[in-house]
């Protein structure tokens, strides 16, 4: 069936409905990244008709930077700013000494041959940018941010001019592999952080091609490795023994082990040429390379394996069938019918993944083998939970739902949250005491313990003001207001109301300073989403996430919104916020 065919009727205001399928890979698709992005737009719009092409250039390739080039009468992407071209916009004169290091670093990469020096370099760089701490200041994190996406953005079309000469490697690692693993891998994770999209084994079992259909999936599932899917290849990536490394590293990609006087190799990941699949003597040593992936050893309980089987099993026959409902035209309201959706997805979610991993952690988890298993096969369930969503999101009908955003938010808070805590939960220490339970709930008891202190004076101060506001407005005759003129009661009212307006706001503002403590206080058990790049910066607005259910892992987190006003502080949607019932 056509892309056409299937695009959903156009909407009462005109607006054509695009397959999901069509919304989510233009969503995805980076023109700076994806270096034939053209020809992917032409696959895309070849079967679109001319108003869905036109709708879908202005909602998902203007933003990009993509231009219609109208005497040429084609799609042209011209670039994006390197930090060089941004410095003026920088207020941050460390920001412009790390930018004067990076323009000496491009001249470096530009004339490495080496590839090896080349990685280095790459790597180095970053560690540039990472060494700016903008000490919460949200202004100083968007500048920096700013400067880091420049940077990688430069990075990519340095990588792609290159002419490193590629290492002799057992892979038979070629230029283009190389360069498209640094840009399709190693840049795109540093650009998508917890957004990055890895390949589910279970796609691979749906190719049509036997090779990876069968041999490499299993391969890739027994030796727990990511799956990075591009254009032209791919990738096989191997895990890593401790979670603060980086598995996608480019000097880590390039390395190879030996054993046995060299006659034994051992890669850290492999690439699969996608066109090359039938040629019999590279399927083979293909084949040969995939099972040279270093595996973790580790002796994991059967109870574990069982667990996490479970878990997959859960996403793919409940979880991911709530998502594909139709949403219903039936009159109701769109944005109560997806909160509800999405509220039946949260209480499945939780009751067959996020309450079993209590007594996971503290009873089933008989080692550190185990605890390791089950947080590297947690933390990739839920990453594909939060792209599911993602995903969800991209059809036209959902795509503006606060519902959705804030489960997406959520689920990417709840990865933050056990990568902090993990040798507190995640560890045999964890079956030693309740105290990693008391100390989760800490944040959440103390944002109630503050509204609990401010909000009943923001009450009493509202009563007053309405109180003053009713005796303005009720109507006098006219000696009442000859009166009122003579003792000065309309002025002394209208002082008394602002009075009384600039202590409400005093009170609002102490409960938001009070909640902002907590979270600085507590940075181990909250997230900051603005600050650890959950979400963009808002001058407007900061979010933070807070801990739920037993262990602070039973449930997802809590996601509060506070405004940088602090008179905009609005008790009962806090209340809600940490789930109560208003």
């Amino acid at each position: 069936m056509s892309n056409s065919a299937t695009a959903i009727a156009a909407s009462s205001n005109g607006r054509p409905r695009l397959n999901p399928a069509i919304t989510a890979k233009l969503q995805a698709l980076d023109p700076l990244l994806d270096s034939e992005w053209h020809k992917e737009v032409s696959a895309l719009f070849k079967d679109l008709s001319n108003v869905e092409r036109k709708y879908a250039f202005s909602r998902h390739l203007a933003p990009k930077g993509i231009r219609l080039d109208t005497q040429a009468k084609k799609l042209v992407f011209p670039g994006r700013p390197s930090p060089t071209e941004i410095r003026g916009e920088i207020k941050s004169p460390q920001l412009h000494s790390i930018i004067n290091k990076l323009e000496k670093t491009y001249q470096e990469l530009r004339i490495t041959r080496d590839v090896f020096d080349f990685a280095d370099l790459l790597e180095s760089s970053l560690s540039i940018v990472e060494s700016f701490d903008p000490n919460s200041d949200l202004a100083q994190k968007r500048e920096k941010n700013r400067v880091r996406q420049a940077h990688l953005d430069q990075l990519v079309s340095i990588v792609r001019e290159s002419e490193f000469t590629p290492p002799q490697t057992r892979r038979g690692l070629t230029t283009g592999i190389i360069k498209d693993y640094l840009i399709e891998v190693f840049i795109r994770h540093q650009m998508l952080g917890y957004r990055f999209r890895l390949t589910p084994i279970d796609e691979l079992r749906q190719w049509n091609h036997p090779l990876i259909a069968e041999q490499i999936a299993n391969e890739a599932e027994v030796r727990q490795c990511d799956v990075i899917t591009t254009t032209r290849y791919i990738y096989l990536v191997g895990p890593v023994r401790d979670f603060k490394q980086n598995p996608y590293s480019a000097r880590r990609f390039l390395s190879e082990d030996s054993a046995m006087n060299e006659s034994t190799a051992f890669f850290q990941a492999m690439a699969i040429p996608l066109k090359s699949l039938n040629i019999n003597k590279i399927a083979n040593h293909l084949l040969w390379t995939v099972t040279r992936i270093l595996t973790l050893e580790r002796q994991i309980s059967q109870d574990i394996v069982k667990l996490v089987e479970q878990f997959k099993d859960a996403r793919l026959n409940a979880l991911q069938p709530i998502l594909k409902l139709e949403i219903a035209a039936d009159g109701s309201e769109l944005e109560e019918q997806i909160r509800k959706r999405l509220t039946a997805y949260e209480e499945v979610l939780v009751q067959q993944i996020l309450s079993k991993l209590p007594l996971a952690v503290r009873q089933l988890a008989k080692s550190n083998d185990d605890h390791d298993y089950l947080f590297f096969h947690l933390h990739s369930l839920i990453s594909q939970l939060a792209t599911d969503v993602r995903d969800y999101a991209s059809q036209y009908a959902v795509a503006y739902s606060k519902s959705a955003e804030e489960l997406e938010l959520r689920l990417l808070s709840y990865l933050c949250l056990i990568e902090k805590r993990q040798d507190q939960i995640f560890s045999v220490q964890s079956q030693k005491g309740p105290a990693s339970s008391a100390n989760s709930n800490t944040p959440a008891q103390e944002f109630r313990s503050a509204i609990n202190t401010f909000e009943p004076q923001a009450h009493k101060l509202q009563q007053k003001l309405q109180a003053l506001y009713s005796a303005q407005q009720k109507p006098r005759g006219k000696f009442g207001t000859w009166w009122d003129e003579v003792r000065n009661t309309h002025h002394k009212r209208l002082a008394a109301m602002a009075s009384l307006e600039r202590e409400a706001g005093q009170n609002q503002k102490q409960c938001l300073v009070s909640m902002i403590k907590t979270c600085k206080r507590l940075a181990d058990l909250t997230v900051f989403l603005e600050l650890e790049d959950v979400i963009e910066v808002d001058d407007n607005q900061r979010h933070y996430a807070l801990p739920a259910g037993i262990e602070g892992i039973s449930a997802l987190p809590y996601l509060v919104q506070l405004w940088e006003d602090h008179t905009l502080l609005n008790f009962t949607h806090l209340r809600k916020s940490l789930g109560e019932n208003v």
